[in-house]
């Protein structure tokens, strides 16, 4: 992993804690930076570059049970890449598309449908990432 990882993530904990006092108890919890938010879901960066989404699985019958798991391939790429609109200096941490590398059939090579939605073919990077580290 990147040497500027633990520390970059170290301080965007801090400037989070800074700027919402009440996010201190879950950001300690997470061990992580907060990428985003959704109903439901939580994505958090960890300094060693593992990303770890905190969420409901039932939330329909029980919203307020939340577990963590490690998220990988596509999930983490997508993560990754919402991330990078509040910390664009995460970019370093995507895989660089290869020359060779077919555009996502899905959509299209944007990386995103209908305007914002993640596209979970291509993981929001627009190219199948299958085998990148």
């Amino acid at each position: 992993m990147t040497e500027w990882l633990p520390e970059y993530v170290q301080k965007k904990m801090a400037e989070l804690v800074a700027a919402s006092p009440q996010l201190r108890a879950s950001l300690e919890d997470a061990g992580g930076v907060l990428l985003y938010s959704n109903v439901g879901i939580e994505s958090y960066l960890r300094p060693d570059g593992t990303v770890w989404m905190h969420h409901a699985p039932d939330w329909t019958n029980r919203p307020d049970h939340y577990e963590w798991r490690e998220a990988r391939g596509n999930e983490r790429w997508a993560a990754l890449v919402v991330g990078t609109r509040r910390m664009p200096e995460l970019k370093r941490l995507l895989p660089r598309r290869p020359s060779h590398a077919v555009s996502c059939s899905r959509c299209g090579g944007a990386g995103f449908l209908l305007g914002g939605l993640v596209c979970e073919a291509c993981g929001a990077l627009g190219w199948n990432a299958e085998g990148a580290a």
